[in-house]
């Protein structure tokens, strides 16, 4: 995923915006407050620094707004705290002999699965169906 941060690298009429270690925008002073752009990507002002880099940054990563993009990255930090609550409870389980939650996490058809030999069989034979 990319990831915009805004940069004060001393220029005195503008910060620059990176994406990873690449200079791909500013964020300047405008009349009526501050402009961010980022090349070939757009343009948004602001009535603060922070506010314009926000206001450009997410457009640039496809959504209208700011507190549009902070809650899909609330909706997936939600979906991976739930994924990794799942894998926990099957890998405890998986620890304990229970291989059925592990084969249901893995996307195994229905039913009991007796051993780990058992799992790596059905999940190499629902793997290689699916191709």
């Amino acid at each position: 995923m990319t990831k915009y941060r805004l940069i004060d690298d001393g220029y005195p009429t503008f910060k620059k915006i990176m994406n990873g270690k690449k200079w791909v925008g500013r964020v300047a002073k405008v009349t009526d407050g501050y402009l961010g752009i980022i090349k070939g990507v757009g343009e948004a002002k602001g009535a603060t620094e922070s506010e314009a880099f926000r206001n450009v940054a997410a457009i640039a990563l496809g959504f209208d707004s700011p507190a549009e993009l902070a809650r899909h990255n609330s909706n997936v930090r939600a979906n991976n705290a739930a994924a990794k609550a799942k894998a926990n409870v099957a890998l405890d389980a998986l620890l304990r002999g229970d291989f059925e939650k592990f084969g249901d996490m893995i996307g195994l058809p229905p039913g009991p699965v007796k051993n780990a030999t058992a799992v790596v069989a059905a999940a190499r034979k629902t793997l290689l169906s699916n191709d």
